[in-house]
């Protein structure tokens, strides 16, 4: 895959003296660690463990900033802000950025960055940021007036528009969670594929005892599987194996989805029938990623 799309994600900024201490006592990542030009994932987690929001945290020059879906930062926002007292920190919505993500197994080497790391850039006459998640995944910051001064950059580049599903079939292969999706505020996000956003060495944090009594003594509620379909599946589906509902297909694509299951209800190999729309399609299960991320 090589190109490019419009993620749906929201920038806030977070400012103030007293912001990385505060980040570092809320979320599920290592603020104390985390240098300017560099990018890490994170959680916003309650007690008990469930999501409030998934992001990406850059840590800018003074400041920091959290890329998230734009359909949980609102919550995000009031979630941090309520947990203010007298510390000296804002928060601000960046209303004039928007965010491409760029796929392409060359992508950190066009922009000159390893994963993990971030900085400001010109590209195509526009000043923006870029952030590699990992070699072949990217984010771009990209002022919304100059959208299209960077998008033909990009496509001078090589790289070309991608639809929707180019980015799921991209997400599971890979093996890679979303909001809406995989991610809700109903989950408790161990066994999904999120483990980067968790360090098990940084002390307490929100939803800390819930997380590390689930890795390390218990076990999570739902694991994230492959799936290879006989057709394609309508996300939402049930799949089934033998009289047995084993989990939910949150992600799909043409012969392809993402199949959040109940803990050891199936395992690779296994075949199941996924109910999709009154249409039975049959399907195996498959370990994640298919195809590997280079980090």
């Amino acid at each position: 895959m090589n190109g490019y799309i419009q993620d749906n994600q929201s920038i806030l900024q977070v400012s103030g003296k007293d912001a990385r201490d505060f980040l570092h006592r809320l979320l599920s990542c290592n603020i104390f660690k985390l240098q300017a030009g560099q990018v890490v994932p994170g959680t916003l987690l309650r007690a008990n463990g469930k999501l409030v929001a998934y992001f990406q945290v850059y840590a800018l020059d003074n400041s920091f900033a959290l890329v998230t879906p734009t359909n949980c930062s609102e919550t995000l926002h009031s979630s941090l802000d309520r947990l203010v007292f007298t510390e000296d920190i804002s928060f601000e919505q960046d209303a004039n950025t928007l965010v491409l993500v760029i796929l392409s197994p060359e992508a950190a080497t066009l922009f000159s960055l390893k994963p993990g790391q971030q900085e400001q850039q010109s590209f195509g006459g526009v000043q923006v940021r870029v952030g590699a998640l990992t070699t072949e995944r990217l984010q771009l910051w990209v002022p919304s007036n100059a959208r299209d001064a960077v998008e033909t950059a990009l496509q001078e580049a090589g790289l070309q528009p991608l639809t929707d599903v180019d980015y799921a079939t991209f997400r599971i292969q890979r093996g890679l969670p979303d909001w809406s999706s995989e991610l809700d505020d109903s989950v408790v996000p161990t066994g999904l594929r999120l483990d980067q956003a968790f360090d098990h060495h940084k002390g307490c944090y929100t939803g800390q005892e819930v997380i590390s009594n689930m890795t390390y003594v218990t076990h999570p509620p739902h694991q994230l599987f492959g799936l290879r379909v006989e057709g394609t599946a309508i996300p939402g589906s049930k799949a089934r194996k033998g009289d047995t509902t084993v989990g939910t297909l949150t992600t799909t694509a043409p012969g392809l989805a993402l199949l959040r299951a109940r803990w050891e209800r199936v395992q690779p190999g296994d075949q199941v029938v996924v109910n999709s729309n009154e249409q039975l399609l049959e399907a195996e299960v498959v370990a994640l990623p298919m195809l590997h991320e280079h980090h």
